[in-house]
């Protein structure tokens, strides 16, 4: 199958190398990235094995390529623009969009004609770890799995990339938005080491911030309960585990998410501290700002995730991290 790759940062470049074992992948990047897998191919390495990707390479999905399936692999914020960007190109193909926060599928539809035939767009939950720091080069911290939904139902693309990455975790799920909450509450877990600097291991070894990042997750999990949501298991995260997070004592509470966090890659500082590294925009609004969305449209408030939101401010101002005792404001 002839496969276009939209973007190949740390978590695209990772997908890259997965569907070129069997198939023939194109690769869409930027800048310096564009310009190293030009000259020198994509190097992917680490928990899926390590391989050079000599592919074509280009800003935009080209008509030459004669595509046959699109994954889209991009920061939410940019995603619409890349839709946009390439419609001329991947239009009617069978759409991937593997992306965090729970506004995939409008995103989609934002992007028509591209979304006009529904049954060609699937939207991916990547639980995989990876970081792109150096152009022409990715390494994959976490090789896990990938949940990929449509709505309520599986259609035929979400079945579609659930085979092509079978052999990778990739499987086909109902109930798109239960995992996708399900995963926003595990996201909120960005906050941390984007705003100290410390890996998410060893940010839960501190009881500051093993306190600010359970309250957190708690106020995540308790809007999307209250909200209706009907969440999807992912990992230790089941709707029962998720109910009990909720309501058990504080001192439970953070004993579970200090067991969850220190079975996480000791490399993994997910994709918002990359992206604060990087000097690049974080897609912030899409995980704290919806959270924060979601309790005002039911009545009710995100304190915890609005402070948070608020201090991920000053960091990107000032340009250091913040000491731990900086963020006792948050409780």
């Amino acid at each position: 199958m002839r496969i276009g790759i939209i973007g190949v940062g740390g978590i695209g470049g990772a997908y890259a190398l997965a569907l070129s074992q069997k198939h023939e992948v194109f690769l869409v990047a930027r800048g310096e990235h564009l310009r190293a897998i030009q000259e020198h191919g994509l190097e992917v390495a680490g928990a899926w094995g390590h391989k050079i990707i000599n592919a074509p390479a280009a800003e935009k999905a080209m008509t030459e390529w004669n595509l046959e399936a699109v994954f889209l692999v991009t920061k939410a914020h940019d995603a619409l623009r890349a839709l946009q960007t390439n419609a001329d190109v991947i239009d009617g193909l069978p759409i991937v969009l593997i992306q965090n926060g729970i506004d995939a599928l409008k995103i989609a539809e934002a992007g028509a004609p591209i979304s006009s035939a529904a049954n060609k767009v699937a939207v991916g939950i990547s639980m995989v770890g990876g970081y792109h720091l150096e152009p022409g080069k990715v390494f994959v911290t976490d090789g896990n799995p990938t949940f990929f939904g449509s709505g309520e139902t599986p259609n035929s693309t979400t079945e579609m990339a659930a085979e092509l990455l079978s052999e990778y975790g990739g499987s086909s799920i109902p109930n798109l938005t239960g995992y996708q909450w399900t995963k926003l509450i595990i996201n909120t877990s960005n906050m941390l080491p984007a705003l100290t600097g410390l890996s998410f291991a060893e940010a839960v070894q501190n009881p500051i911030l093993l306190s600010v990042l359970t309250a957190a997750m708690r106020e995540t999990a308790k809007i999307g309960l209250d909200a209706g949501i009907k969440y999807g298991t992912i990992k230790v995260f089941s709707p029962e585990k998720i109910s009990e997070f909720v309501e058990q004592p504080i001192a439970e509470a953070e004993e579970f998410i200090r067991g969850w966090a220190e079975k996480i890659n000791t490399d993994n500082f997910g994709s918002t501290a990359q992206s604060v590294m990087r000097g690049k925009p974080t897609e912030i609004d899409y995980l704290s700002g919806a959270i924060i969305r979601e309790a005002e449209r039911i009545g009710t408030t995100a304190s915890v995730n609005e402070k948070l939101m608020g201090l991920l401010g000053t960091v990107i101002k000032r340009g250091t991290p913040l000491a731990p005792k900086e963020l006792l404001g948050v409780l």
